[in-house]
């Protein structure tokens, strides 16, 4: 609640209303007089147009006597304290203040100095505490309405005039996300999300001096809404958003994290409220494309129809054979030319989740192609090598490419160099090329002019497992891989990696895994 409260006082005689402005030192009691009338009906306008939280009103007075007025008041459903002022001592008097909902009254002639202190102390602690409960609800309402879930338009728009103050023209909302790692393997680099009550209690003691109200949203995610007045100006709303950045910025620093914002201005109504936390949303997408600790414009939510990756996806297959020939240099040029046409505006957010995803597949057949694990099994030694949780704009995710890559290239160099015989060797390139397929030991032998019996031995003697175990091995960490991704229905998955039937694949799967195909795929 902003001090001073403000006051306004009724009473048809002028003598009366001049005492009680004098009687106390209202500006020491935390109040300003905004308005003192003496007829009714001027009183109601001016109630209107300003807005006290308590108004102090005569009973007895001609046009309008006090307990009509403080209905007409009552029935405008705004929060508000009504005191009826009397000089009579009769009880159905105040029974009948208290019906029509009067906080108290006072009786004229035994009114004092410290009795109306006391009693504006009572009714700021009573407005304190409806103003918590009121917020609570405001706070729910212009949730509920800039994420577009509220039931009832009528009803919102008739809680909305009780809980937002109509004097005003504009909303400024100030989206607000702590800056978090571009997530390339979704959920499987861990982050400490902040929660959406603690970024909303750093933005509140950064200190907002204006009329304002904050709440989180969802993890790491708040929004302050700024009550604009009708002669705010672009120049002046453009500061108040600089303030503000500048504020939670300072605060987000002691916590070691960033902040990024993203600014809606919008008119006092409910149609233009409604469902703004999309766009928001959607603007924090971009925040690889900027970087972290940036305020977002809506000048740079460019649209396109077309995609960068199309042309991209032309280049692939140069790429995997730079990478297939183990050739550091020429695939860094590749990946430069990847996030330098990604990087062209206008910007296309999803763009880099399809070069994310088609990389990433690229590096899984790589390994899996040189008989290395699959990338998330590699996922461990990647992280440490590369910082997978700094990656917060383009140039990151492609220092970060160019690492993995390169490691990669230099794991397969290093198992290159433990070679097997020239016998076992073309035996596993053979279990690799036909893995998916239906074939015997023989078809292996036959094809290396060896015997069945001394290829077992070989196989068994060079790689410690036999040939049935070894293509099982592989058919899972394939399986596995395939899983992860949730993109294939488990009988799609037995058929990719050579089995007949899901029964049989699940029931191998279980026994090379201990786990059951379902619980892959739900990420158990």
């Amino acid at each position: 609640m902003q001090l001073p409260l403000k006051v306004m006082i009724v009473d048809d005689e002028v003598m009366a209303l001049n005492n009680l402005k004098q009687l106390i030192n209202w500006e020491a009691e935390g109040c300003k007089i905004v308005a003192s009338e003496t007829n009714p009906r001027k009183a109601l306008e001016s109630f209107k147009k300003l807005r006290p939280l308590i108004v102090l009103v005569d009973i007895q007075m001609p046009i309008m006597n006090g307990l009509e007025l403080s209905r007409e008041i009552i029935s405008l459903n705004l929060p508000v304290k009504i005191i009826i002022l009397t000089s009579y001592k009769d009880f159905q008097y105040a029974k009948r203040a208290i019906e029509v909902g009067i906080s108290n009254y006072l009786v004229k002639h035994a009114l004092n100095d410290k009795t109306l202190t006391l009693e504006l102390d009572r009714l700021k602690a009573e407005l304190i505490k409806d103003e918590n409960n009121e917020e609570i609800i405001r706070h729910r309402l212009l949730r509920s309405l800039i994420d577009n879930t509220f039931s009832s338009k009528l009803k919102i728009e008739k809680i909305i005039n009780r809980y937002t103050n109509f004097e005003i023209d504009k909303l400024l909302f100030l989206f607000c996300r702590i800056d978090t790692p571009y997530k390339i393997f979704g959920n499987s680099v861990n982050w400490n999300y902040r929660s959406p009550k603690h970024i909303s209690d750093v933005i509140k003691a950064s200190g907002i001096h204006l009329a304002s109200d904050t709440f989180g949203l969802n993890a790491g995610e708040a929004v302050v809404v700024v009550y604009l007045g009708k002669q705010t100006i672009t120049e002046v709303t453009d500061k108040i958003i600089s303030n503000i950045f500048s504020k939670v910025q300072k605060k987000m620093s002691l916590q070691k994290e960033t902040v990024s914002v993203y600014p809606i201005i919008t008119g006092n109504s409910v149609d233009e409220i409604v469902g703004i936390y999309t766009l928001a949303k959607t603007a924090f997408q971009y925040s690889i494309f900027l970087g972290r600790n940036k305020i977002i414009t809506q000048n740079i939510l460019a649209l396109s129809e077309t995609t960068s990756t199309k042309n991209i996806k032309d280049s692939f297959r140069d790429f995997e054979k730079q990478l297939d020939e183990l050739n550091f240099e020429n695939v860094k040029v590749y990946l430069n030319q990847f996030f330098t046409q990604i990087s062209n505006s206008p910007w296309i957010p999803d763009d880099i989740n399809k070069l994310c995803f088609y990389l990433i597949g690229i590096l899984d057949e790589f390994l899996l192609g040189n008989h290395l694990s699959s990338h998330t099994e590699l996922l461990s030694e990647v992280v440490l090598h590369s910082k997978s949780d700094e990656l917060f704009e383009l140039n990151d995710l492609l220092i970060w490419f160019k690492d993995v890559f390169i490691y990669s290239i230099k794991k397969v160099k290093e198992n290159k160099s433990k070679k097997y015989s020239p016998k076992v060797e073309q035996a596993i390139e053979f279990i690799y090329k036909h893995y998916k397929d239906d074939w015997a030991i023989e078809d292996i032998s036959s094809k290396l002019n060896i015997s069945e019996v001394y290829l077992r031995k070989i196989f068994k003697n060079e790689t410690g497992i036999t040939i049935v175990h070894y293509l099982t091995d592989l058919r899972m960490e394939k399986a596995v891989s395939l899983l992860k991704t949730g993109n294939y229905k488990i009988f799609e998955i037995a058929e990719m990696v050579g089995y007949n039937t899901s029964q049989y694949f699940s029931k191998a799967f279980r026994k090379h895994t201990g786990k059951s195909p379902l619980d892959y795929f739900s990420g158990v």
